[in-house]
């Protein structure tokens, strides 16, 4: 082992030995004073104009396809480099929205389903007796295929999605079911005098132009 460490230790002083070598230049020396502060201004100055350069080309591809990147006279994208919509205002203070999965599979009944160890009723709405649901929609491929409502004013709603051969059960909060983008995205219910599909690649994406009159 020591013979193998002293190997180790000479390699690593030669390697240090050249490096010295390599980088004992007058010309590498890090400028100071007047010299480098001007250089500071000089490469601060071309990294601005490199950054306006690039984006005012991307804005200008933007403008060039409105159709595919602009809703009326706003973009769609902060950059192009990352891809980010755009945030919108929310309420930030109501309630959590999420799609919850559920690991669902049928029962004897062919109404009801067991979704992770509760008993769901597709006639009435009810998850173990009690009346939890407002109502419950099956899409296929990003189109709704049916649907039915319970009476009451439940805030809970079963989205059963069939997307290529499998089948997936979401449970979610019936402001975010009736969300513009549950309705486009998911269940594909867009008003044709509002919206137009320009792009659709479900699950992973879909593009809408709204319509100006």
């Amino acid at each position: 082992m020591a013979p193998f460490l002293d190997t180790l230790t000479r390699r690593l002083d030669q390697l240090q030995s050249q490096h010295r070598t390599l980088t004992n230049r007058s010309w590498l020396a890090l400028p100071s004073g007047r010299t480098y502060l001007l250089l500071i201004i000089l490469l601060s100055l071309a990294a601005a104009f490199a950054n306006f350069h690039v984006r005012s080309q991307q804005f200008t591809h933007w403008e060039s396809h409105p159709e595919k990147f602009f809703v009326g006279n706003t973009p769609l994208f902060s950059t192009m480099d990352t891809g980010t919509a755009i945030p919108a205002n929310g309420n930030a203070n109501g309630p959590a929205l999420s799609y919850d999965l559920l690991q669902c599979k049928p029962m004897t009944s062919p109404s009801q389903l067991n979704c992770n160890g509760h008993v769901f009723d597709l006639r009435s709405g009810k998850v173990d007796g009690n009346l939890v649901l407002d109502g419950a929609v099956r899409t296929r491929n990003g189109r709704q295929v049916g649907g039915v409502g319970f009476p009451g004013n439940q805030l809970n709603v079963l989205q059963m999605a069939e997307i290529d051969q499998t089948q997936q059960f979401y449970l979610l909060h019936r402001d975010l079911f009736q969300s513009s983008f549950n309705q486009l995205f998911h269940l594909g219910r867009a008003d044709s005098a509002l919206f137009e599909m320009v792009y659709d690649d479900y699950p992973h994406a879909r593009i809408f132009r709204l319509q100006t009159k």
